[in-house]
């Protein structure tokens, strides 16, 4: 991956180089944060399919 970017940025101004950075990072915090809240989300289904099973949901 690095090569492949060392090889498509050459000739390229710093700036457009650290506007695609930025919003990749954009990008990655927010795939990241929403795989964190999905994992969250799983948890607590299968606390309450639990608690179900165990006779909780009367």
């Amino acid at each position: 991956m690095t090569k492949f970017i060392d090889l498509n940025t050459t000739g390229v101004s710093k700036d457009p180089q650290l506007g695609v950075a930025m919003a990749l990072k954009v990008v990655s915090d927010s795939t990241e944060k929403r795989k964190k809240t999905l994992e969250r989300e799983n948890h607590s289904s299968s606390t309450a399919v639990r608690s179900w099973n165990k006779g909780g949901g009367n």
